[in-house]
């Protein structure tokens, strides 16, 4: 739906790039527990 205000919107793309970010670094600790267990 706002896929054309992403251009004129950094904040939209900082905020996709956090969420990002936390899912991967979120999915890190997990498997890092995982081992450890």
């Amino acid at each position: 739906m706002w896929a054309m205000q992403v251009h004129n919107c950094p904040e939209q793309l900082v905020m996709k790039i956090n969420s990002l970010y936390l899912t991967v670094f979120t999915a890190y600790k997990i498997d890092q527990l995982i081992k450890l267990v």
